[in-house]
């Protein structure tokens, strides 16, 4: 039938009208396309089961019907198939694989299996190679779409198809599994992942066999000597394991004892070892044995060797998630390898050496992923059962750690120290006295041709070195020292600012009770390294130069070369002081060791009278710090000889008292007395510390001591007593000469050289003198001069913070009392080398006076203590009164308004009121400043022409002094003319000028280079604007 026929044959059905005749033209289309057929009736009854009692011909005859409908089914659905155009689309993306191989991989991995599992002869060599090829897409397919299941079991069976780890005899199809497992750790290393495990199991395996092959010395024979030398039975192997044991051969363990294994495994690290297939069985038949020859001199006429390098060689082209991957899979074949009992090897130890040398040019970030999981290798390895391991793997760490340093480490980086951190690590955890000892020798060798590249390995270094100083063998800990000290003296320099670490490294071996020559050597090896923090330069060079070539990569760089650094010491001294005299400090108040002690309070004040000085490393509140919190505590054991209840001490405590306490009480009596100044504030403290001295009844030769110290205490520091101080003295010294228990102390004491008083307890005179001495200079009662110096500080202070607060009236009066304290010493000196009395009054009105010309000695002048006296007062005065002027002037700005005379005061503290206060402070500087230059120059020609008369030698050495006394004030007050406003210098440049003109003639130095500056920048534009 047509269409159109189709069509006609349909007209008038839609309730007597057409339907539309498009949808009539595909109704007939769809039916001609696909035909509408009944289906025929089902044979086989639905719903329930043949009858039981059904013939077997009925069963036969209605399968072979449903046989023929479903064939008849197929061929339609064929036929319908083949009528519909199918278009065939070509996929460009890869994606679409996934799925594809999803759904294959099975079969396709059991289909290459059974060709692998039959008969070498049953299957060409072209059929294998096909097969390998598979494998290899397989592989190279499942690691591009990261299809871990599917390529461990496609690499997994590969590795299984080697043969290289079981006791049949290799053929080619074996050969070719391995080199395929070969090209794809060559071309597909990024994304083995895991599998690299298997890989690198069968190259550990080859080598194996290469080296039975070759004929070389296995491994297990360089560090199984005795196995290896007996026979290759069930001896050999006992033999081998009872090396390998950590109980040694003596161990009454079996040699193959479940016990004895696990405590080898547990010995060599805990670490879970990343399990890989198929792991090596135990083979000790002599088939075997044959069998492995065998396969040997097939794999070496077969295996290219340099292949195999090129894995390891390549490896620096991984990416590094890849990387890692591999190194971690390398160490856990390394891992299996070391602790076979039966056959260790050094394979995988090697070519990690050879890996991380390859990778060390990595970024930083990725080498420190890396270099994780090396440390904890190296770590476990260095605490292998078997010593020759162990020895080996820590050098292999040094040759590593060498070749690391080589390298320049970048700026705020702290790698080294993580690089170098195993050989902290086995420091404290090794057991063995000989890798101990490998360690040590392994960073002398790295100190030796390294220094100038090491940075922040320094930290490391010395921690580990500190660790070396806790062990209880002596060759450790001298060794260890040895290298210390010679790191600290060699290479100083170059230490940077991890200096703080040398010093408690240094400590350490101070503080550690097995050698007591070491401690000593240390405590000198700190004083000395105190000099060198004081005197050198202490932190790293910008960079360490790499060595030209020719040089000698092994020597260190020369200490004069380290010494040219010019560096700046750190922003925190309390890094390096405070450990350094803290370990001195505790040693000499705790240690057990008379000669350590006597050291250690050697080094102590040889410090601290070095450091406490001006320009030294404590001259500020740390020294005080330092002195009261580490220095005074050495006394604290003292607390035990106050108490009278006891009436003996033990002889432990006068063991230390004798050896210990007598020296140390001198020696912080002097470093105060020279430090006086600075550890002012301690005052009372060390008082405090000599009085109780004093009142202990158990030691008569410790008060005497005692005693002494304070009298060298109050005789040089009794000037800045002050009123509660003295107090203090007065009453502690009183209360113990009073107190019985002191009497009879001071009685035994007498009965050994002292001298008893008339009546009352016995005093020795010393203290008596002490005493005496305290209670006469105690102020009121102080002398002139102390007093003097002491107020002229006291107003200086004064006016200096309080000014603005007080009256014209006031601040008048005080300066007046500073400038009578100058005029009385001055005429003592101008008597003196005038060689007469002082006169009664001095001419001007400002207190100053001019000496023309000079007089003969008619009469007995100053006595020589009066001289020295007057002369520090007169530098003491001038310089206070000078700086009090300058600082008043300094407030008068040029075209300030001055309050006229007669007007109202202006409010205290208001800026008229300190205008007024300046403006009065100008004429006394004026003045002053010229009656001071003019008895310079005065004396100054005395100096020059000489002294006349009887006593001129004697004027002319005194006024000689009195001029090198003068010259830091002269000094002092050009600067401050220097730093006039150029108004108020242009206004008092005529008065100043002939002096400044005549002081060019004189000597020093110091005025020489104030006077250029003062010439070139003030009064030559003078000059120069006066001549045009």
């Amino acid at each position: 039938m047509t269409q159109q026929e189709f069509v006609n044959m349909n007209r008038g059905i839609n309730d007597s009208g057409d339907l539309p005749q498009s949808f009539l033209e595909s109704l007939y289309q769809a039916i001609t396309t696909n035909e509408i057929k009944i289906k025929e009736m089902d044979p086989m009854p639905r719903g329930g089961a043949l009858d039981a009692s059904g013939t077997r011909a009925s069963r036969s005859k209605l399968f072979h019907m449903e046989s023929a409908i479903m064939v008849k089914e197929s061929q339609e659905l064929f036929k319908a198939k083949a009528r519909v155009k199918s278009v065939y689309h070509s996929s460009r993306n890869v994606e679409h694989a996934r799925p594809m191989f999803e759904a294959s991989w099975c079969a396709l991995l059991a289909s290459w299996t059974s060709v692998m599992e039959e008969s070498a002869d049953d299957v060409p060599d072209e059929l294998v190679g096909l097969v390998m090829r598979g494998f290899a897409n397989a592989v190279h397919i499942a690691a591009e779409f990261g299809m871990q299941t599917e390529r461990e079991a496609f690499v997994t069976m590969l590795a299984k198809y080697t043969y290289l780890d079981s006791a049949k005899t290799m053929g080619q199809r074996n050969i070719e599994a391995f080199k395929t497992i070969i090209s794809l750790a060559l071309t597909d290393g990024n994304h083995l992942g895991s599998s690299w495990a298997q890989v690198l199991k069968c190259l550990s395996e080859f080598q194996r066999l290469h080296m039975i092959g070759t004929g070389a010395k296995t491994d297990a024979s360089i560090f199984f000597p005795a196995a290896r030398g007996g026979n290759s039975g069930a001896n050999g192997l006992a033999a081998a394991s009872a090396l390998a044991s950590p109980l040694g051969a003596n161990s009454s363990e079996g040699p193959l004892s479940p016990r004895s294994a696990s405590a080898g495994r547990l010995a060599f690290g805990s670490r879970p070892a990343i399990l890989i297939q198929p792991a090596r069985s135990m083979r000790t038949s002599s088939k075997d044995t044959e069998v492995e020859m065998v396969n040997s001199a097939t794999m070496v006429d077969s295996v290219d060797v340099v292949a195999i390098d090129r894995i390891f060689s390549g490896s620096a082209s991984l990416n590094p998630d890849a990387i890692v991957e591999f190194v971690l899979h390398l160490c856990a074949v390394s891992r299996e390898e070391l602790d076979s009992a039966q056959d260790p090897q050094v394979y995988a130890l090697q070519k990690i050496v050879e890996v991380a040398y390859y990778n060390m040019s990595r970024i930083r970030y990725v080498w420190a992923r890396i270099w994780e999981v090396l440390s904890e290798f190296f770590t476990e390895v260095g605490q292998h059962p078997n010593l020759s391991i162990a020895m080996y793997s820590v050098d292999s760490l040094r040759q590593l750690a060498t070749k690391f340093l080589e390298k320049e480490e970048l700026l705020n980086y702290q790698f080294q120290r993580e690089f170098l951190k195993p050989f902290q690590d086995l420091m404290t955890a090794a057991t063995a006295t000989e890798v101990k000892d490998l360690l040590i020798v392994c960073l002398t060798n790295m100190v030796q041709s390294r220094a100038r590249s090491i940075r922040s390995g320094w930290s490391t270094l010395f921690a580990t070195l500190n660790l070396a100083a806790a062990d209880p063998l002596e060759s450790i800990v001298a060794s260890g020292y040895d290298l210390a000290s010679r790191t600290v003296a060699d290479h100083f320099a170059l230490i940077g600012d991890h200096h703080s670490e040398g010093v408690e490294c240094v400590a350490a071996y101070l503080r550690q009770q097995t050698d007591a020559k070491v401690a000593l050597a240390a405590a000198k090896c700190l004083a000395d390294y105190a000099k060198l923090l004081h005197d050198g330069v202490i932190t790293e060079p910008p960079s360490a130069p790499a060595p030209e070539e020719g040089d000698d990569e092994q020597s260190p760089q020369p200490p004069s070369v380290a010494a040219q650094s010019s560096l700046a010491l750190p922003a925190d001294p309390e890094r390096l002081w405070w450990p350094l005299c803290e370990a001195l400090a505790q040693t000499v108040g705790s240690d057990t060791r008379p000669s350590v002690r006597a050291a250690s309070l050697a080094s102590l004040f040889s410090l601290l009278e070095a450091e406490l000085a001006p320009g030294g490393a404590l001259h500020g509140p740390l020294g005080v710090q330092v002195f009261g919190q580490l220095v005074l505590p050495i006394f604290e054991g003292i607390q035990a000889l106050s108490d009278t209840s006891t009436s003996s001490i033990s002889p432990m405590q006068a063991g230390w008292v004798d050896a210990t306490g007598l020296p140390a009480l001198g020696a912080i009596e002097r470093t105060f007395c020279g430090a006086s100044e600075l550890l002012a504030p301690l005052l009372d403290d060390v008082i405090a510390l000599f009085v109780r001295c004093l009142q202990q009844p158990h030691h008569p030769r410790l008060s005497q001591a005692a005693a002494e110290s304070l009298l060298q205490v109050v005789r040089q520091t009794g000037a800045s007593f002050s009123q509660e101080t003295w107090a203090l003295v007065v009453a502690q010294l009183k209360s113990c000469f009073d107190s019985s228990a002191a009497a009879e102390a001071y009685s035994a004491g007498t009965q050994m050289g002292g001298s008893a008083g008339a009546d009352g307890p016995v005093t020795s005179p010393l203290l008596r003198e002490v005493s005496a001495k305290v209670e006469a200079e105690a102020p009121e009662g102080s002398g002139p001069y102390e007093l003097q110096v002491l107020l002229l500080s006291t107003v200086y202070q004064l006016l200096q913070s309080m000014y603005p607060s007080m009256k014209l009236a006031d601040v008048e009066s005080l300066l007046n009392c500073m400038h009578s304290m100058y005029d009385k010493a001055s005429r003592t000196i101008d008597a003196a080398m005038r060689g007469s009395e002082p006169e009664d009054a001095l001419g001007s009105s400002d207190g100053t006076a001019a000496h023309e010309g000079e007089a003969e000695a008619t009469g007995a002048g100053p006595s020589t203590l009066e001289i020295e006296e007057a002369s520090h007062l007169k530098h003491e005065a001038m310089s206070y009164y000078l700086q009090v002027l300058f600082l008043l002037y300094a407030k008068l700005e040029p075209g300030a308004a001055v309050p006229a005379k007669g007007a109202p005061s202006p409010p205290l503290g208001s800026p008229e009121h300190v205008i007024l206060i300046a403006a009065a402070a100008e004429y006394r500087l004026v003045s002053f400043c010229l009656a001071v230059l003019r008895d310079y120059l005065s004396t100054h020609d005395r100096v020059a022409t000489g002294a006349a008369g009887a006593g001129g030698e004697e004027r002319l050495h005194l006024a000689e002094a009195t001029l090198a006394e003068l010259t830091p004030n002269i000094v002092m007050l050009l600067r401050g003319v220097l730093s006039f406003p150029e108004p108020h210098f242009s206004k008092h440049l005529p008065a100043f000028y002939p002096f400044f003109a005549d002081l060019i003639h004189c000597e020093s130095k110091q005025i020489a280079a104030v006077l250029r500056e003062l010439f070139a920048q003030r009064i030559a534009p003078h000059l120069q604007q006066a001549s045009t």
